[in-house]
Parts: structure tokens; C-alpha cells; sequence
């Protein structure tokens, strides 16, 4: 009886152990840094009529140039919006916050946003983003895409660059943009471009936006991953 307890006593003690481990690396491990949702304040236009006291939004999108974008369907929940010369046009609302999600076979990026609507025709201008999308897979030789260092990346400033990463290997990653190789301090982290952790075999797509011009890195954030070779060069071009 004395060694049967002895064991469960063992156990309990190694299963705390592990627990308090997968905790502590949980804590210590980079959090992803992606664009978060926001909500913005529609402005009330009173010019343009509507019928039977209903409140409507009109939303333009623009690149950063400004240039409008007038193609794909503006959705928020199962309402669509119509697209017209004004814009795209919510019609029969309620006053209410309403998160906006853009669909398109153009690449373009809507970050995450909700409208807060108020009674009335309601107007938003939101910016939307070019789009580029890359591939990044880390397989067991600790390498991305079968190179060490990973295949360079070029885009154009002002634009929305979406990873794609796969994680092939037993190891946990996390992947960022980064002024200065091999550092993993947080404050190195460029583009609030942190993925998120990503287990053995998972994946993610972490999508931000580059808003300078010049030379980075793109490497894994864990321990001496990027020393390893898990690292690629990053350039904004203009």
C-alpha cells in the first residue's frame, strides 16, 4: 500500500511538472501581433434621402493613392451590399455595429473593421490593400522551403503581405518580419508581423501590412531557430 501510494504521489508530482511547463512555455512564447478589428463611427449624411425612415450605409474603398475600388461583394453577416455609383450601399438597417468583410477575385486586403451606424444615411471611407501572398514551409532539416536561408521576399510599400506557413517538423515556430537578424526581442519585430505560434505539424496565415521602405528579415522567433537557418531576407520596395 505504501509503495502504490508512494507512485501516485509520483505521478501527481510529474503531471504538475508538465503542466506547469506547457504553461511557462505558453507565457514566454511570442503572441501573434496581426491587424486588429476596429470599430469606426460612420458619418451621418443628412443630403442623401431615404425611404421610410430607414437607415442605410455607404461605404467607398480606396487604396492608399486614393484610387477607388469598386469591384468584389461587400458583406457584413448575410447582408450584401449593392455596388453603385455612390459606393456600396446597406440598405434597411437598424442603428448597430456591423463588422464589414470584403470577398474579391482581385487581391485585395480589408483589414478587419465594424461600422457603428447610427439612424439615417450613414457614409465610411476605409482603405483597402494590394495583396501578396507567399508560401513559407519549414520541414525537418530546419529550413524554409528547402533553403537555407529561405527564398527572399520583395513587395511593394503600402501593400498587405499574407504568409502562408506550414510547419513540417516536430518543433513549435513562431515567424516575423525583423529589422536586425537573429534577434528575437519583440521590439525588433517589424509590421506587427508576429505569427502565431504554430505547432508540430500546423499551420497559419498571418497577414500584415508594410508601411516602410528597406531591408529586413523574415525568421523564426524561437530560441536559436534562425541561427539554424530558419531565416529569409525581406525587402520593401518602393
Amino acid at each position: 500500500m505504501q509503495r502504490s501510494g508512494a507512485l501516485v504521489a509520483s505521478a501527481i508530482l510529474l503531471l504538475c511538472i508538465i503542466t506547469a511547463t506547457a504553461i511557462a512555455a505558453h507565457l514566454s512564447t511570442p503572441v501573434r501581433g496581426q491587424p486588429s478589428a476596429t470599430t469606426i463611427s460612420a458619418t451621418s449624411v443628412a443630403t442623401v434621402p431615404i425611404t421610410n425612415n430607414s437607415t442605410q450605409l455607404i461605404v467607398n474603398l480606396s487604396f492608399p493613392n486614393r484610387t477607388k475600388f469598386t469591384n468584389g461583394t461587400l458583406v457584413s453577416g448575410k447582408l450584401n451590399a449593392n455596388l453603385t455609383s455612390a459606393g456600396f450601399v446597406f440598405t434597411g438597417l437598424t442603428p448597430g455595429n456591423y463588422a464589414l468583410n470584403l470577398t474579391t477575385t482581385i487581391k485585395v486586403f480589408l483589414p478587419p473593421v465594424s461600422a457603428s451606424v447610427s439612424s439615417g444615411s450613414n457614409a465610411l471611407n476605409l482603405t483597402v490593400y494590394q495583396l501578396s501572398t507567399f508560401g513559407i514551409i519549414v520541414n525537418a532539416t530546419l529550413a524554409f522551403n528547402g533553403t537555407q536561408p529561405g527564398p527572399p521576399i520583395t513587395v511593394k510599400n503600402g501593400t498587405a503581405v499574407r504568409l502562408m506557413i506550414q510547419n513540417n517538423t516536430t518543433q513549435v515556430f513562431n515567424i516575423a518580419v525583423v529589422r536586425n537578424l537573429f534577434n528575437t526581442s519583440s521590439d525588433n519585430v517589424q509590421f506587427n508581423s508576429l505569427s502565431s505560434t504554430i505547432s508540430a505539424g500546423g499551420s497559419v496565415n498571418d497577414t500584415f501590412i508594410v508601411s516602410v521602405v528597406g531591408a529586413f528579415y523574415y525568421q523564426s522567433m524561437i530560441e536559436n531557430q534562425a541561427k539554424q537557418g530558419e531565416y529569409g531576407n525581406f525587402t520593401v520596395a518602393f
